[in-house]
């Protein structure tokens, strides 16, 4: 009986990670990378962000007006409430990630661009589409 506790108890614990492991593996790579790229503006994380972004994106801006951005929004928008889930669209070589913020006052729409090569190709405040509005 112990043998058998045992062996049962591998076995949950294989299962467990083979579940796991499934679960893991149906998150979109490309909407993980807008989260991560999402967290690191929200957190003023300039430099994380262009560690994992284009050549292009890192000539046209730098860590400190990253870092600055979510502070600006808050100072227009009210505290950070929430924000929806991701929708996405492919362009050309291009997925473009949206997401609305909700901040105490207003929802704000952003979008981020992952290239072919799961870079960060840009991301930009739009407004916010109507789905995912208050």
């Amino acid at each position: 009986t112990q043998t058998m506790k045992r062996f049962l108890f591998s076995l949950l614990l294989c299962l467990s990670a083979f579940t796991q492991s499934k679960a893991q593996s149906l998150v979109n790579p490309g909407e993980a990378i807008a989260e991560r790229a999402f967290t690191w503006i929200s957190q003023a994380k300039g430099d994380s962000l262009l560690l994992h972004a284009t050549p292009k994106v890192k000539e046209q801006i730098t860590a400190p007006i990253i870092n600055s951005i979510f502070k600006q929004l808050e100072v227009q928008m009210g505290p950070f409430k929430s924000k929806s889930a991701w929708s996405n669209t492919a362009v050309d070589a291009f997925t473009i990630y949206h997401t609305n913020l909700h901040f105490n006052n207003q929802s704000i729409g952003l979008n981020i661009t992952i290239d072919k090569e799961e870079k960060i190709a840009g991301f930009f405040l739009v407004p916010a589409t109507d789905e995912h509005k208050k």
